[in-house]
């Protein structure tokens, strides 16, 4: 077989051909550095018969007693109920256990439905308020906390079993609600005096607000931070799909995107659901927002507040370079300094500044103006620089950190 050499063909093209030839391989080599590579695809499959499972002995696995049969806790029995057995008619080497366990679960007016149905809109409900009608989400028996609103939870896990337990219904419920829908900040001076004596009255019976007389302030998650500063700056990639975006530990304990890794450009800007997740290896940014650690099971997220988390705000580099970023998309689509506030303030806080945030940042734009022009080229410069500095203070306020 005869295999030619690369310069054996181009001796043979002409200057027209060997034009196009190059102007295809740079776009094949651009496709190439987008296209999807899965790698390598890890599946749990049945191997055989399930091996025996055996009572250990002061839980000793060198001392095993008697086999145990696969079945369910007698506290989710019914009673007179069958032990869980492996499922007829199964297909292949499978034991048909899971299939069988998955029924149990699920089977009408059993009392292992009736506790998932509890749990799953358990957590349903904590997602949205940030705790869930049984605080110990983790633990609805005797050993967690008494639920604040049994007959609520009741009601709701009945809904979703007769609704064919979906969650997208519920979901719809709770966030149309009155109790969702409320406001979480304490009424201020121009709030009316009833509104003033019924939260007064509210904070000395309930100050810990379990009983929801006010919508729980929710710091938002670290990924969500991150992806909402992007969103804001006009730089966030909805790019879908994809190999991981890796990440790269400097000497100075910093854990950063790769940039040499990076398939394209803009792909150093796409969704946190991209990053590469490890162990204890996650990007800064998130890490100091109580990002949560691989090795372990999640039930809930903490939330602390450390002076590390304003100090990465104030000087990490991304969050320097996406303030760049806010104030460029700003200063473009407005040119006068009352329209960039308002509108900074529109597209991050999502309302217009108040009279005494708008004589506030004002000021901030003059005197960081002023304080700049020494440095930059030209007033121009000097402004957008200045613009930079507030984009980034209202990226830092609370009101954009949290769910109120």
């Amino acid at each position: 077989m005869v295999v030619p050499s690369e310069e054996q063909i181009q001796a043979l093209l002409n200057s027209e051909e060997l034009a196009r030839a190059s102007r295809l391989k740079s776009r094949i080599a651009a496709l190439e550095r987008r296209r999807r590579a899965y790698g390598t695809l890890q599946a749990t499959v049945d191997t055989g018969p399930p091996p025996p499972t055996y009572f250990l002995i002061r839980g000793n696995y060198l001392t095993p007693g008697p086999e145990v049969e696969p079945g369910m806790p007698a506290v989710l029995s019914d009673p007179g109920g069958e032990a869980l057995l492996a499922e007829n008619g199964v297909v292949g080497r499978s034991s048909g256990r899971r299939l069988a366990l998955a029924k149990r679960l699920t089977e009408t007016d059993s009392r292992a439905a009736a506790l998932l149905a509890r749990v799953r809109v358990n957590r349903v409900w904590q997602r949205l308020f940030g705790e869930g009608i049984v605080a110990t989400s983790d633990n609805l028996g005797r050993n967690g906390d008494r639920p604040t609103h049994p007959e609520l939870l009741e009601w709701l896990a009945d809904g979703f079993v007769s609704g064919g337990w979906r969650v997208k219904p519920l979901v719809r419920l709770l966030v149309t609600s009155t109790a969702y829908r409320q406001q979480s900040r304490l009424p201020g001076p121009e709030e009316s005096r009833g509104h003033k004596h019924h939260a007064r009255v509210a904070m000395s019976v309930d100050p810990g607000n379990r009983l929801l007389w006010r919508m729980p302030l929710r710091r938002l998650e670290s990924e969500a931070i991150r992806d909402s500063i992007m969103a804001v700056s006009g730089k966030l990639s909805r790019t879908m799909g994809g190999p991981a975006i890796r990440l790269d530990g400097k000497a100075d304990g910093m854990v950063t995107v790769s940039i040499p890794d990076l398939a394209h450009p803009g792909d150093r800007w796409r969704r946190s659901l991209y990053l590469v997740g490890r162990r204890n290896y996650n990007l800064t940014v998130l890490s100091v927002f109580d990002q949560p650690k691989l090795s372990m099971n999640c039930i809930r997220r903490d939330t602390s507040a450390a002076v590390l988390q304003t100090l990465v705000l104030l000087n990490d580099a991304f969050l320097l370079e996406q303030s760049r970023f806010f104030a460029g998309r700003v200063s473009r689509l407005a040119r006068d300094p009352g329209q960039r506030i308002e509108l900074a303030f529109r597209l991050a806080l999502a309302r217009k500044p108040s009279r005494q945030e708008l004589s506030w940042s004002r000021e901030l734009l003059e005197r960081e103006s002023r304080r700049r022009l020494a440095t930059a080229d030209g007033p121009e410069a000097a402004d957008l620089e200045a613009l930079a500095s507030l984009c980034q203070m209202i990226l830092n306020s609370n009101e954009f950190l949290h769910v109120g």
